[in-house]
This record gives C-alpha cells, structure tokens and sequence, in this order.
C-alpha cells in the first residue's frame, strides 16, 4: 500500500507537470506586463485599463509606451524617423471574454472591414463615417497610367512581412491610396498604414502631408488571458502655432476609430457573431 502510495506521489509531482501546458504564462497579468512596459505605465494601465498620450510640438515627439518587444523592434522599420508634428498613443488592456479565440492576423487584413467605421467628430460635434470607401487593391499598369483594381482581402496571406495597398475613401481627406503592412512575432501581430500620395487637410490648408507622412500603426500581443494594444498615429508637417488642441482632437479621433474597429471585431469574433461596420451603422438609423 505504501509503495502504490508513493508512485502515486511521484507521478502527481513529477510527471503530472510534462504533460500540463507549459506554454501558458501562470504568473500575474503584473508581471507579465513588466516584462514589456515601463513599470510606471504598467501599473498605470493595470489602474485604468486605458492610456492616452497626445502630442503637438514638443520637444521630444518619441513614442513613450511602445512595448520592448521582437515585434516592435521589426515595426521600428517601417515607422519614420523623422520627427513629427503630431504624435498620439494609446494603450489599452482586455481581459479575454468568450468562448472562442480570435484570429488577430486576418481582423487586422480585413480592410474592407473599416468600411462605415465612425470617429467622433469635433467640427460637427457627432459621430461621423471616417472611411466610406476600403477596400484592397493591386496596383496595374496600362497604356493609360497606372489603375488600381480591387482584390480581395489578403486574408489567407503569409502575415509576416505582408504588404498591400488599399483604397480608401475618408471622409475628411478624400480619396487615396495607402500602403498595409504586416509584422508577427510568435502570437503577437502588427500592422502599419501610411499614405502613398500627398494629402492636404480640407480645413487647415497649411497642412500638407507628403507621402510617408502620416503613421497609423496597431500591435496586438497575447497575454495568455488578455490582450495588450498598443497603437499610435504620428503626422509630420510644418508646426503651425495655435492649432495644436484641434490637432491633437483631430488626429486622436481617427486613431480611436481605428482601436474601436479593432475591439468590435475582436469582440465579435469571441462570440462567433459576425462584424459589419456598415449593417451596425443602418441599425442605428
């Protein structure tokens, strides 16, 4: 009996533990935020479950809360150096809350997704559509010029190193085409869209933005049991002084639009509900 007794013991504590998931970080979600944030913004965020950094101007314009990652490093690429007029960031936490586990890559490439999506708008002080066209594109050259047709959403694409073109339609800037691209490390995945054309604000007209100058990026990372989000959204232009709150609100808007889209479609996937910005816009008329 005392020997069945000890087999026992021994396979309870020594064996039990290889057959376990290993891949799942059991420590606090404290720690595990240490590893990639300033402390001070971890505790922070584990405070507010939100944080939202804007600036216009300033002598340091460095994104303060990106996360010390693989994956930020393979963004650090493809996000300017230059410094800009306008820099915004938001951090936020989500505690997993559903039966399934979403597919962050393809709800970061469903670009015709962000068709109908709203921002808040503070010339009219309401919720507006921020894209009322998006959807991808390939770039095809013709006697003509060159013409962009639409494709499908690269949903079954290689993520890592990903890139697109996509035409969209905003509500405020007009019709252009900007460029996706794609970054994963492991299960943590990014994404990054600059404009391709030169774009000038409609109501500010010393506000011209050259191609490559204006950076919205989105990283995603898996925290076991929450979700880690990190974007931010940077413009360069000559400083314009005493603009720098209709900036900020501007450009902020359109960067919680983004996050919005994101956490909806997330939300929805979790569900197993399927998300359409359009047919939840025409719900609410």
């Amino acid at each position: 009996m005392n020997k069945i007794m000890i087999m026992f013991v021994f396979f309870t504590v020594c064996l039990f533990p290889a057959f376990s998931n290993t891949n799942e970080d059991t420590r606090s979600i404290e720690q595990r935020l240490s590893d990639i944030l300033d402390p001070k913004i971890a505790s922070e965020l584990l405070q507010k479950k939100e944080i939202l950094k804007l600036k216009y101007g300033a002598s340091n314009m460095k994104l303060e809360m990106q996360p010390v990652s693989v994956l930020s490093d393979k963004m650090s690429e493809f996000l300017s150096k230059k410094k800009p007029a306008f820099s915004g960031e938001f951090l936020s936490l989500y505690k997993k809350n559903g039966p399934n586990t979403p597919d962050v890559s393809k709800i970061l490439r469903h670009i015709s997704g962000l068709e109908g999506i709203e921002y808040f708008s503070n010339s009219y002080q309401e919720m507006r559509p921020l894209y009322l066209t998006s959807y991808a594109v390939k770039e095809v050259r013709t006697s003509d010029g060159v013409v962009y047709e639409r494709i499908d959403d690269p949903l079954n694409a290689e993520v890592d190193g990903l890139q697109i073109l996509a035409r969209q339609i905003d509500a405020t800037f007009g019709d252009f085409i900007y460029k996706y691209r794609y970054c994963k490390s492991g299960n943590n995945v990014g994404m990054i869209c600059v404009n391709t054309q030169k774009i000038s604000h409609p109501d500010m007209s010393l506000i011209a933005l050259q191609p490559d100058a204006m950076i919205l990026s989105m990283s995603v990372y898996d925290l076991d049991d929450y979700i880690l989000v990190h974007c931010s959204s940077t413009a360069k232009f000559p400083t314009i002084p005493f603009i720098g709150g209709r900036i900020k609100r501007s450009f902020s808007s359109r960067l919680m639009a983004v996050y919005n889209w994101f956490m909806d479609e997330y939300k929805c996937a979790e569900q197993g509900i399927e998300y359409n910005a359009k047919k939840n816009i025409n719900s609410n008329n």
